[in-house]
């Protein structure tokens, strides 16, 4: 009789230990899912960011300096900035994947010309005037 009430509380007490390890692996587990993705969201805005500031090179080189060498001010008109804005823009959605694509895709307009603006202005800032 002994035996049997013994074995019950030895087994309710392994399944409430099994219980409890259990827990503590699904909650290290879901930590991890949350570490991950907040990585994986971080490395898409970075990868966004490195293709636009790519694509603000690539559109310099290709468009605004002949813009800027033709114009007798040397410098662009309003929609020569939106022209190259766009460019750029499009020129990054051609070079990102995945979320980092549904990423740079998700931003607004205005979003869109703040960060190239930031860019655009640093290395204004980063290179000395002639």
């Amino acid at each position: 009789m002994w035996e049997i009430v013994l074995t019950n509380l030895l087994l309710g007490a392994v399944t409430a230990v099994l219980g409890l390890i259990g827990k503590a692996v699904n909650d290290w587990t879901n930590r991890q899912k949350v570490q991950e993705e907040k990585r994986d969201e971080r490395n898409a805005h970075y990868e966004a960011i490195d293709a636009l500031e790519t694509a603000v090179t690539s559109v310099g080189e290709t468009f605004v300096n002949g813009v800027k060498a033709a114009a007798t001010d040397g410098k662009l008109s309003k929609s020569e900035i939106e022209t190259a804005r766009d460019m750029a823009w499009n020129e990054a959605t051609t070079i990102v994947v995945g979320p980092a694509l549904d990423l740079i895709t998700s931003w607004s307009r205005d979003a869109i010309t703040t960060i190239i603006n930031s860019i655009v202005g640093n290395r204004k800032e980063a290179s000395p005037l002639p």
